[in-house]
């Protein structure tokens, strides 16, 4: 089971995607449900990032920078907590 402060990274993580994209289809127990296939297209992963890097005061290296390797909110939650800490 999740611990309190990994469940709360999770549901802010869903929020700021569904503020940037509310068209996006996930809900708060989908964590690794593919986001591409939940209607994220390009434009709006990157809007994501912008996103996520302003909420997080953080940067997301270059390397991570593909929608294959942030393609849940599982990865993007453990690319956040490895930049952030």
């Amino acid at each position: 089971m999740e611990n309190n402060s990994e469940n709360d990274l999770h549901n802010k993580v869903l929020k700021i995607l569904l503020s940037v994209m509310p068209e996006l289809n996930v809900t708060a127990d989908e964590w690794n449900k593919d986001l591409s296939g939940a209607g994220m297209d390009s434009i709006g992963f990157i809007q994501s990032i912008v996103a996520l890097e302003e909420a997080f005061d953080c940067e997301i290296p270059d390397s991570k920078l593909l929608m294959s390797e942030l393609n849940t909110i599982n990865k993007i939650c453990e690319v956040i907590s490895g930049v952030s800490q």
